[in-house]
């Protein structure tokens, strides 16, 4: 049994403590890039991939593709042929 797994709000249960962790062993610096937004991974089908969560509320359509904008130009120059 998860005891993570029961909390009543699944978006504010143990998982906040990865990120409380993080922060403790790396530092903020570690984490933010540019500051613009936070990603963090899922499992979806036993695959890990991205998440993006928004928690403004004031968030609007561009942001969001500004941010998916970014995530584009990051992925080309991780990938980019040296």
């Amino acid at each position: 049994m998860n005891y993570r797994d029961m909390g009543s709000q699944r978006s504010r249960n143990f998982k906040a403590f990865t990120l409380w962790m993080s922060l403790q062993v790396f530092g903020v610096d570690a984490f933010r890039r540019t500051g613009y937004a936070y990603m963090s991974t899922t499992l979806v089908y036993g695959r890990k991939v991205q998440r993006l969560c928004l928690n403004r509320h004031d968030a609007t359509e561009e942001d969001l593709l500004e941010t998916i904008s970014r995530l584009e130009a990051i992925a080309a120059e991780l990938t980019a042929e040296p």
